[in-house]
């Protein structure tokens, strides 16, 4: 027995929480066989084996073993019937020191032995005859005692340990526990669940009520006590307002219990747009609203009019709760709302239904983005799709576009139920597609170019429309092209496809073509022309680096930024126009949005070995642009860059020169060889850059890691270096690092 308890005792450590659990019943079969049959060995098994785990399970210091222990002891807690004559008398010595030692790890282990066994029973030593009510009335009391300390705790770990605890504890033992202990139990959850020091807390509350409902004797005092909690619909945290949504779902399920008596309808439903991007949230408040706006086995009417209902009460929450119904119903059931909605929309017309034709379009939008991968890739909805093919007639989405041809966001999301049918309609819409390409305008509805956009894409046809659009950058025609409807097709199929075959045509283009296009520019389609050159330069770049080959940025970034530069002093028809900036705080405004793309580009720059010309134009323009320099700063001394001396050097050299009164990006300055060596560089040879720095009263820590650059060469250091090294406040780390040269030069610092 030895043996094998040393060999299991010494593979606990490393063994997965399931091989450990196994490990659990084999010292449970062994200590039961023992019980049964009164072997001599039980009292060892008990006291040499067992009794050291429960100890450690206490007094333990690392976390993942305590819950490997936990684990093992859990078949003799799950036993608890057989197993309390021994589970107290071993557990008792440690149990009630841990619960009250200083430790605040000690005090949550313990708290969770004690929530494990609880309710431990005091037996005769005989095992034969159980303790008097008074012993065991006793005994539950102090365990009780021992909770109520537990709640109260200062760590905020062991108020978790304890409110879950509790919450099993009033679930299963509500019956047994003194009335006035119940109280106190449920006065202390409703108090932490108000613990804004620690959100785990809360959330634990949270978690621990539906549990407690889940013993109907519980729901009587909680029915008047859960309104209280209102206000955890809006707590700043998304786990807080998702514990508390599964919360009120749970009420739901419970007879004469409603959810809307704790969470007004309308504060649910304005939750989930707010939450609309939060599915742990969305998801909860979804299922609450299901039998209402989605009931499953109702008539086709009756859904319909339910689905008509929510979208002209809440049209923005319906379309996240129609977003989310999946999750709670099949892939058929959806498939049939969608056919319903698309017929009701089709037999409508006129004006006076627009707007609840808008929103049951793009709830149908929704519904058929949820099931989109399902339905397309699994063979499993073979039926689903053929459904979708029978019902979804191309007569009635072309009767849709005609009924509501004078509202764009209809015919918008129209073009994106087309996009998303399960079948392709290029036949029977590419026409029309074409022709909408043709009549767009920069103020036309982008939804709707989107959708037309999408339905290309679909059908296979987006690098043909691509095609279309380089044929417009031709000579000839390039006078006639609309620049900012071309930037808009371009940003949106980059998106949408994958444009890497024609990723470096579009940028040649683009860039040849850049000053013929700046004259009929606005600002915002700079910006986003900027922003087209490098998404596209960006597939390049993904293209050659299988090759090891960067390619530059494209210069024409630089020549956007600096035109946008240039926006007060420009003259012209072009600049007196409304929508021109006229002034620098415009000009400056719009600038700073291109920032970020040529920060992105210079980080690229630094790892391509032909991209010298345009990061010294990039420095120059920094010059003028403090938002600019400091960020390209930052960028080199966050990034671990492999350059050439003397170019690393001078691009520091060009933004110390300007950054020389800050040293904030100092602070993010890692164990960089090569930067470190290059600022040594550039301190080493220019006395400015030590009168700067001394000026500016660099952290020390930057200090010595470009210091100890120079301090391990052996050489002399410069006077303006001696006099950075006088302004330390000790020298101990340089006499670590110095070379002999240097060494002898430290004394007569030290002296003068």
């Amino acid at each position: 027995m030895d043996d094998i308890h040393e060999t299991i005792r010494n593979q606990v450590p490393t063994q997965k929480k399931s091989v450990v659990k196994r490990y659990g019943l084999v010292y449970f079969k062994a200590w039961h066989t023992a019980y049964l049959n009164e072997l001599p060995s039980l009292l060892k098994l008990e006291e040499d084996c067992i009794q050291p785990y429960l100890y450690h399970a206490i007094y333990v210091s690392t976390a993942s073993l305590c819950t490997k222990l936990h684990a093992l002891l859990e078949a003799f807690f799950e036993a608890k019937q057989v197993c309390d004559p021994m589970l107290y008398r071993l557990v008792e010595p440690m149990l009630w020191r841990g619960l009250s030692a200083t430790n605040d790890q000690v005090r949550k282990q313990a708290a969770i032995v004690l929530f494990q066994g609880f309710p431990y029973q005091k037996f005769h030593l005989d095992g034969n005859k159980s303790a008097s009510k008074e012993d065991t009335d006793a005994l539950l009391q102090k365990q009780v005692d021992g909770m109520l300390l537990l709640v109260q705790d200062t760590s905020p770990a062991t108020r978790v340990v304890a409110v879950h605890g509790l919450a099993k504890v009033l679930s299963l033992y509500w019956e047994v526990i003194p009335h006035e202990s119940i109280q106190q139990f449920l006065f202390w959850l409703f108090e932490l669940v108000q613990d804004t020091a620690s959100t785990a807390v809360r959330v634990a509350v949270l978690q621990g009520l539906p549990l407690i409902l889940d013993n109907h004797l519980s729901h009587a005092v909680l029915k008047s006590l859960l309104p209280k909690l209102a206000p955890y619909l809006n707590d700043k945290q998304e786990t807080v307002r998702a514990a508390f949504c599964r919360l009120l779902v749970r009420v739901k399920s419970i007879r004469n219990m409603h959810f809307y008596d704790i969470a007004p309808v309308d504060s649910c439903l304005l939750r989930l747009v707010m939450d609309a991007a939060r599915p742990s949230v969305a998801k909860p408040i979804t299922n609450l609203f299901l039998r209402s706006y989605f009931p499953q086995g109702a008539s086709d009417d009756a859904q319909v009019a339910r689905t008509l209902s929510l979208i002209e009460e809440h049209p923005v929450a319906s379309r996240v709760f129609y977003r989310h119904v999946v999750h709670f119903s099949s892939v058929g059931a959806v498939c049939k709302l969608v056919v319903l909605l698309l017929h009701f929309v089709s037999c409508q017309g006129g004006s006076d239904n627009s707007d609840l034709a808008n929103g049951v379009v793009w709830v149908v939008v929704d519904l058929l983005e949820s099931i989109q991968k399902p339905l397309m890739h699994s063979k499993r909805y073979a039926d689903c799709r053929r459904f979708i093919q029978d019902q979804v007639h191309p007569d009635r989405l072309h009767t849709i576009l005609e009924s509501f041809s004078a509202y764009p966001s209809v015919v918008a999301g129209t073009w994106h139920v087309i996009s998303h049918v399960p079948t392709s309609m290029k036949d029977q819409f590419v026409l029309r597609a074409l022709d909408a390409m043709a009549e767009f305008e920069c103020s036309s509805n982008k939804l709707l170019l989107v959708g037309v956009l999408q339905c290309l894409v679909r059908w296979g046809e987006a690098l043909t429309f691509v095609d279309s659009l380089l044929d417009q950058l031709r000579p000839k025609r390039i006078h006639r092209t609309n620049v900012a409807l071309l930037l808009v097709c371009l940003n949106e199929l980059a998106k949408l496809c994958d444009l890497s075959d024609v990723a470096s045509s579009l940028v040649v283009k683009l860039e040849q073509h850049w000053p013929t296009f700046q004259g009929q520019m606005e600002p915002t389609s700079a910006i986003l022309y900027a922003k087209v050159v490098w998404t596209l330069h960006q597939l390049v770049v993904a293209g050659a680096a299988a090759a090891g080959d960067t390619p530059p940025p494209p210069m024409v970034l630089c020549a956007i930024y600096e035109w946008m530069s240039t926006l007060k002093k420009r003259k012209g028809p072009a600049a007196a126009t409304s929508d021109q900036p006229s002034g620098d705080a415009n000009g400056s405004e719009f600038r700073l949005e291109v920032v970020p793309v040529l920060c992105e580009a210079m980080f690229v720059a630094l790892q391509s070995a032909t991209a010298v010309t345009f990061m010294q134009r990039v420095l120059e323009l920094a010059m003028d642009e403090p938002a600019l320099n400091s960020q390209l700063l930052s960028l080199l001394v966050a990034v671990e860059v492999d350059l050439e001396d003397d170019i690393l050097g001078a691009l520091l050299a060009a933004l110390l020169e300007t950054n020389a009164s800050s040293c904030v990006w100092l602070t993010q300055l890692p164990q960089s060889t090569g930067l470190c060596r290059c600022l040594w560089m550039l301190l080493k040879q220019d006395a400015h850059v030590g009168q700067a720095i001394n000026a500016t009263k660099w952290p020390e820590d930057a200090l010595q890691r470009v210091l100890s650059v120079g301090l391990q060469q052996d050489e002399v250091l410069p006077l303006h270096v001696v006099q950075i090294l006088k302004s330390c406040r000790s020298l101990d780390w340089a006499t670590k690092v110095a070379s002999p040269t240097v060494l002898g030069q430290l004394p007569n610092m030290l002296n003068t």
